[in-house]
């Protein structure tokens, strides 16, 4: 079995230590992704055979913080309590983007506790494609600040007795990649598209097909006009600045 690597967005990071960071309390949550299976071919200097290599990455694209209104979805030794769990997943648009979940502690140590070990056991059997737990904490270290975080991967197959693994983590920022690497491209985007309605599926649906191509042509001739009218304008003003050059030509040659 292949180790996964965690993949998050630069910004999507950033957003969630912030707001942790600046959280009254010590915040927790769900992760938002899903993970993915690559194929790579390998050659090496010693043979021209090509290796096949899987690669296993646990695509993140977001998080959803518990809402403060409803209780914990876990008791005090870290079991699942499947009504509060479900009430916290109702929370979410879709809970299939539902890939892991993850603990805010302020100045600790980024490890697990027993505890946090058996809610993530607990998490894998209740939540389908269940896949990582995170930690994360700020650092208090005098004259020195910053976060720390890591990623574990929770394998339901292997709980609840195999001690999760570490992952490493790939955070991908916006920048021009190189163009040789569009073929290790991984989007970092949410792979289901959501039902929300757009302002133009609104216009589309308050104005009809008819109504919505004359609006079109409205604002077209409108803006016709305008560029005409703006086009006379410009004429007549340079018309104007002809003749007081004439003017000014004159009055220097008397």
């Amino acid at each position: 079995m292949f180790q996964s690597r965690i993949r998050i967005d630069g910004v999507v990071l950033s957003s969630l230590l912030s707001e942790c960071v600046n959280g009254t309390s010590d915040q927790e949550g769900f992760l938002l992704g899903s993970k993915v299976i690559t194929t790579k071919q390998v050659i090496d200097d010693h043979s021209d055979v090509c290796i096949e290599q899987l690669e296993s990455f646990i695509v993140i694209h977001g998080y959803h913080f518990l809402s403060p209104y409803l209780p914990r979805p876990y008791d005090a030794s870290g079991n699942v309590l499947p009504n509060e769990l479900m009430n916290q997943i109702n929370c979410l648009r879709n809970e299939e983007d539902i890939l892991g979940y993850f603990r805010y502690r302020s100045g600790t140590a980024v490890t697990p506790s027993v505890r946090e070990d058996l809610l993530a056991s607990s998490l894998s059997r209740s939540i389908k494609d269940f896949a990582c737990f995170a930690i994360l904490t700020e650092s208090k270290k005098p004259l020195v600040y910053g976060n720390s975080f890591g990623f574990w991967e929770i394998d339901p197959s292997q709980q609840p007795y195999s001690k999760p693994q570490r992952l490493p983590v790939d955070i991908v920022n916006r920048s021009n990649p190189n163009q040789l690497e569009y073929q290790t491209f991984l989007s970092s985007a949410s792979h289901i598209v959501h039902g929300t309605p757009s302002m133009q599926d609104a216009i589309r649906n308050s104005l009809g097909s008819n109504g919505l191509l004359n609006q079109y042509n409205l604002l077209y001739n409108s803006a016709l006009n305008d560029m005409k009218n703006a086009a006379h304008e410009l004429e007549a003003k340079e018309v104007e600045l002809a003749s007081l050059r004439y003017e000014l030509n004159m009055y220097r040659e008397q």
